[in-house]
């Protein structure tokens, strides 16, 4: 995407986006997402000097984006790259793959399939500051949680065969802290974290998908204590209603095996399998009989709403008119993602109406911008009334009920 930037803030976006990539590779995530914040506020300084409204709509897109990627890193969910970084890779996979089945080497291409596929899985290893104490609430799955994962890697007595659960399904309404759970349970284990989200794996790398699964597995073993978690594991059960080809038929059954542990029998490296999903029910016996402990991750209670809203609010610096227990008895019924999504709401009214007059200094260029001081003020309840009335809660009573059920279901 070509933006019309000055020579100026173009080399400070470039500065940050370089240091975001740096920490990032250095393990250091707060750092590496508080880079791509500041990408994000370069890009929305930006916006005030569109021209246009297309212009300005390219821009807030792309500030979106960074900012996404910094929650994507503090939630171990992301590969530090750019946005436009993605693209350019998403665009070299589909030439490279079309090359392959085209039988043609990829330009330029030195590498063995074993290296390609080692890089490939290099890209699914994550660094998470998450911790099991950066998780308000949830006090009872966590214990669920910890208990299952210390049993399975504690040493039994010696003569003592105890049968251990190392495949774990979180279930759960969407935006509870799945993918945070399982972070912290990397850290807890001081493990390496292979997130791997299924709908990328079968679309980015079809062709080779089967492969890669074994391959992720094996660095999983070679660099353990390992937890692997896959996310949206229901993306795996279409192909199983319909007609699978032979591809499909591969990954699954190399997914299946690995999940068995047959590839790693006899092997004493701890390797921990974490799958997440919003609908159990689509899953059908032959992948839910792998997983040994079933995890309902709830919508958050008071104590995880609260902590919710401390995060973004009170440790942002922001002030505002309600009490806490207001808001947290406003949210009832929120997912943590709807939550955010609720104050980020307020702030941007708020913002909005507190700085008219850098609007107004938009048309005198980007030196006059850069003069202007944002200003903030107490979030209103006007401003929060605003922002519930435009962000509902997704989950209903309706899916609680359905996740009940399933649950009396699968353990009966």
């Amino acid at each position: 995407m070509d933006i019309d930037v000055s020579a100026g803030l173009k080399m400070k976006l470039d500065e940050a986006q370089q240091r975001a990539k740096k920490f990032y590779e250095a393990g250091d995530s707060e750092r590496a997402a508080e880079e791509y914040r500041r990408c994000a506020r370069i890009m929305k300084e930006l916006v005030k000097s569109a021209v246009g409204a297309e212009t300005q709509k390219a821009r807030l897109e792309k500030a979106r984006q960074y900012l996404e990627l910094a929650r994507q890193i503090e939630d171990g969910r992301a590969v530090a790259v750019t946005p436009d970084e993605r693209k350019a890779h998403a665009e070299r996979r589909r030439d490279a793959a079309a090359r392959k089945a085209a039988g043609r080497p990829a330009d330029g291409e030195t590498e063995t399939d074993e290296d390609a596929l080692t890089a490939q899985v290099a890209e699914l290893i994550v660094k998470s500051p998450i911790t099991w104490d950066d998780i308000g609430g949830l006090s009872e799955t966590k214990r669920e949680i910890q208990a299952a994962y210390a049993l399975a890697m504690a040493t039994p007595p010696q003569g003592v065969k105890i049968k251990s659960n190392r495949n774990l399904l979180f279930y759960g309404p969407p935006g509870t802290g799945k993918t945070l759970l399982a972070a912290a349970t990397s850290n807890g284990l001081e493990a390496a974290f292979f997130n791997v989200k299924v709908s990328s794996l079968l679309s980015k790398y079809f062709g080779e998908s089967a492969k890669l699964v074994t391959a992720l597995f094996g660095e999983a073993r070679r660099r353990a204590p390992s937890v692997v978690f896959f996310d949206e594991i229901e993306s795996l059960v279409p192909s199983r209603s319909g007609n699978m080809d032979g591809p499909e038929k591969r990954i699954l059954s190399t997914f299946l095996s690995e999940l068995d542990g047959l590839a790693g029998k006899g092997a004493k490296e701890f390797l921990l399998t974490i799958a997440a999903t919003n609908t159990p029910w689509q899953l059908d016996e032959a992948i839910l009989s792998r997983f040994g402990k079933l995890v309902y991750v709830p919508l958050p209670d008071d104590e995880t709403r609260a902590r919710i809203l401390d995060l973004q609010l009170d440790d942002a610096g922001y002030t505002y008119e309600l009490s806490g227990a207001d808001l947290v008895e406003r949210s009832a019924g929120y997912s943590g993602r709807d939550i955010e999504k609720v104050c980020t709401e307020a702030i941007e009214r708020m913002l909005a109406e507190a700085n008219r007059t850098v609007v107004e200094a938009a048309g005198r260029g980007a030196r006059a911008l850069r003069q202007q001081q944002l200003v903030v003020r107490p979030i209103s309840r006007a401003d929060f009334d605003a922002a519930f009335r435009k962000i509902r809660a997704k989950t209903t009573a309706q899916m609680l009920r359905r996740f009940d059920d399933w649950a009396k279901e699968a353990e009966g």
